[in-house]
């Protein structure tokens, strides 16, 4: 029996090596594994750190962008106000000038933009009339007439013309005057910063 007992000793010694051959292969495998899944672990953690930084800086990029878009917008309608309300002072200005003043800026209108047989529409402010324009001595060298019926715009006069009609109006000068040079009206209203 000592040779059967001895076969089974062997036996069971060769299946108890076998054994802990197979885990300590197991454990290498799967600290082997284990190292392989924690680095993979890390580079996928920085690779979505990474892009998680991107996005956010996309992100901040677009709210900075939107955010001067908002500006800008917000000082061009201050900007807009601004010029409005000093395109409405002009207009007062003008509109109160006194009769004499007015009739002489009137006559230079006249004298500059006025061809042969035009016809002189006067605003509906009534600041001047048909006799103020008839004593005016472009109204005989261009042969003027003055139309009965008043123009429905303040200050300034509209001409009637065979070739063509003219508006010369306060509003229309103002108008021409301000598109002109606007550039150079915003420049000195809103000074660029350094």
């Amino acid at each position: 029996m000592e040779g059967k007992e001895a076969i089974i000793a062997r036996i069971i010694g060769d299946a108890e090596k076998k054994a802990c051959d197979l885990i300590e292969n197991a454990q290498k495998y799967a600290a082997e594994k284990k190292s392989e899944a924690e680095e993979w672990s890390r580079e996928y953690s920085a690779a979505q750190s990474e892009l998680l930084e991107k996005e956010l800086q996309e992100i901040v990029d677009r709210k900075i962008i939107v955010a001067e878009l908002d500006a800008r917008k917000n000082s061009l309608k201050v900007k807009q106000s601004l010029i409005a309300e000093a395109r409405s002072h002009a207009l007062v200005k003008l509109c109160s000038m006194n009769k004499a003043d007015y009739i002489k800026f009137i006559g230079r209108l006249l004298a500059e933009n006025c061809d042969e047989g035009d016809t002189v529409i006067l605003s509906s402010d009534g600041v001047i009339n048909s006799n103020d324009i008839e004593k005016l001595e472009i109204f005989g060298i261009k042969r003027l007439s003055v139309s009965k019926i008043r123009g429905d715009f303040k200050g300034g006069i509209k001409l009637a013309g065979k070739i063509c009609d003219k508006d010369l109006s306060f509003e229309s000068i103002i108008a021409d005057k301000s598109s002109r040079i606007s550039a150079e009206l915003a420049a000195e209203l809103f000074p660029r910063e350094n």
